[in-house]
């Protein structure tokens, strides 16, 4: 038995040896490397395609981290288009880093200092017990309730009435209210222990109650164990919360915020009137925009060095107001918009604890450590890889070229194209055709025009009033014809072997109504962006990864044991802030594996 014992701890001890170290390079990219440490954090925290079935782990496995390869790829692409430093960026990153700053300075200053004895969480413990507890059962009817209420009285035990209810109650709701009405209370607490009330009405529904038994001795130490980390949770979070507030009263003593009156009522002022409008619109959650504060930063365009606050010799200037308020919880439900003035003032005490905190963090210089510096980096590089498909589409849409093309060959997609009516003279002399053009602009009728050249007897069958034709259907004058008005004039320009000059007469939409350019460019956004997107990224991809110096350790992937399921989780940072665990991956591995076996690079 002892050998036994002792061979399963050495086979688990060299399982844990055999794990790489988190400093570990499994991948790189150019100059950028993928450690051990950030592909195993962002695996597990991750929703990625088929992740959760353990079978196709180790192919799931090496298509995450040619994903990972992919974010890389991208980022330096960014960087060398010169996106990094757009002004949008470089506050968004500014702002994280201040977050991972105040997060820093939380655990080393807060946390570290807290802790939790078992003593603690037994007594929480025994005081949740020693609690006066109720349970319930609610109908929305008196005479459910009145008859339920018959058949407890028969002898039918109360916990078997509970049993019944919690069975049939719909999957995804509570098992039974958790909370009474506070009408009731005083009703309820006339109760002795362990008895059950009359019929009860309340504003939703009809309640039967039973008053629990207070505690009297310890349980089973079985239950205590199963609450320990629960409790042990709750205790930590109170007493790093409370500990928090105190840090932050600390770093107060002896300083004074001053607010400049002008930027602080123009902001609530143009908050005031967002929350009204959507009240007028009858929605139930009101909320800032990030929109909303956008519009300010344009209209104190050349303002936005001006101070928003001053704390001693720190500044808070108005950009910087504008860039951290939208992070606060700004919403507001209806029936509270008589509020919205103390929930501003409350929010702009949030923003100058936090101007404080971020102070005292870069004070001491804890966005230097190489932590900080590694979530900086890590989320920078996952920002910039996701405006890349967003300006390629841009891009796109910006080129009437590609527009068209795409628009010609989708019927699929846009419905049969519109079909137009034109007058047009055609002649293979540019001198005439421009002739045609000054004596319709001197207030000849084009259609006489054209019966003028037609009698002269030059390809007649293109003069005067055509048929109805797709805009598809003839070249330039299609296209062109597509994003006119009607009576609106094209030309003179060369098309095939001539000369043409026409006026839009008349359209019709045989399948969806796309007048012009405009309206092309919205339905696209609203039916094909993400394929759009995706082919664009897809073919620059392969690009970058068929002339990249890429890298990749299988024998460090084979190595990693990761569980096989899927896991999305926020994680919440000291003194304020909400974040995903870890930043979303793209699931582009198939473009990078392409591109380098195009260049003839190894794909392990």
């Amino acid at each position: 038995m002892r050998l036994a014992t002792l061979f399963i701890l050495c086979l688990l001890t060299s399982t844990a040896w055999s794990q790489p170290n988190d400093e570990a390079v499994i991948a790189t990219v150019g100059d950028d490397v993928i450690t051990v440490g950030e592909f195993r954090g962002r695996y597990a925290l991750t929703v990625f395609p088929y992740k959760d079935q353990e079978r196709l782990t180790p192919v799931v496995m090496r298509q995450f981290l040619y994903s990972l390869i992919a974010e890389r790829l991208l980022a330096q692409e960014a960087r060398r288009n010169g996106y990094d430093a757009e002004d949008r960026f470089r506050r968004n990153l500014r702002l994280a880093e201040e977050m991972f700053v105040r997060d820093r300075l939380f655990r080393d200053s807060v946390r570290a200092h807290v802790r939790v004895s078992g003593e603690e969480v037994r007594q929480r413990y025994i005081d949740e017990q020693r609690s006066v507890q109720y349970d319930f059962l609610r109908f929305p009817d008196e005479e459910r309730v009145r008859n339920l209420h018959r058949i407890y009285l028969s002898g039918v035990p109360f916990d078997t009435l509970l049993a019944a209810q919690r069975r049939q109650t719909p999957p995804g709701e509570p098992e039974r209210p958790v909370q009474v009405e506070a009408k009731l209370n005083a009703r309820i607490d006339t109760l002795c222990d362990g008895c059950v009330s009359l019929p009860l009405q309340g504003d939703d529904g009809w309640y039967l109650v039973r008053r629990r038994a207070p505690f009297t001795e310890l349980p089973d130490p079985h239950d205590f164990e199963k609450n320990y980390k629960r409790i042990e949770s709750e205790l930590r979070t109170e007493q790093e919360s409370a500990a928090a507030v105190d840090f932050v009263r600390r770093l107060w003593k002896g300083r004074e915020a001053k607010i400049e009156e002008e930027f602080y009522r123009g902001i609530g002022a143009a908050m005031r009137d967002e929350y009204r409008r959507q009240r007028l619109e009858g929605r139930d959650m009101l909320s800032a925009p990030t929109a909303l504060f956008d519009s300010l930063r344009s209209l104190w365009a050349l303002r936005l060095d001006a101070p928003f606050a001053r704390v001693d010799d720190d500044v808070l200037t108005v950009g910087e107001a504008l860039d951290r308020l939208p992070a606060l919880d700004l919403r507001l439900q209806r029936e509270d918009a008589q509020n919205a003035a103390l929930l501003y003032r409350e929010r702009v005490r949030d923003m100058l604890d936090r101007f404080v905190v971020t102070r005292e963090g870069y004070e001491a210089e804890l966005h230097r450590s190489d932590e900080v510096r590694r979530e900086v980096a890590m989320w920078a590089a996952n920002g910039l890889a996701q405006t890349v498909p967003e300006l390629l589409l841009e891009q796109f849409i910006a080129q009437d070229d590609s527009l068209w093309q795409l628009y010609a060959a989708h019927r699929d997609i846009f419905g049969p194209p519109v079909e137009v009516r034109i007058i047009e003279t055609f002649t293979r002399d540019s001198v005439r055709s421009a002739d045609a053009a000054k004596s319709f602009a001197d207030g000849d009728a084009l259609e006489s025009v054209a019966m003028r050249l037609r009698g002269e007897g030059e390809d007649a069958a293109r003069n005067g009033v055509s048929d109805w034709f797709p805009v598809t259907a003839r070249g330039e004058i299609g296209r062109r014809a597509f994003g006119m008005r009607i009576a609106d004039v094209a030309g003179p320009f060369p098309d095939r072997e001539g000369w043409t000059f026409f006026q839009l007469r008349d359209r019709r939409y045989p399948g969806m109504k796309l007048p012009g350019w405009q309206a092309l460019r919205d339905s696209l956004s609203h039916t094909i962006a993400e394929s759009v997107m995706r082919a664009r990224t897809d073919r620059l991809l392969r690009r970058l990864a068929g002339r990249a110096r890429i890298t990749v350790d299988a024998d460090l992937i084979d190595a990693i044991e990761l569980p096989a399921a899927q896991m999305h989780t926020v994680r919440i940072l000291g003194f304020g802030g909400r974040i995903p665990a870890m930043p979303a991956v793209m699931p582009l591995y198939e473009a990078v594996m392409e591109g380098m076996m195009d260049a003839g690079v190894p794909v392990p």
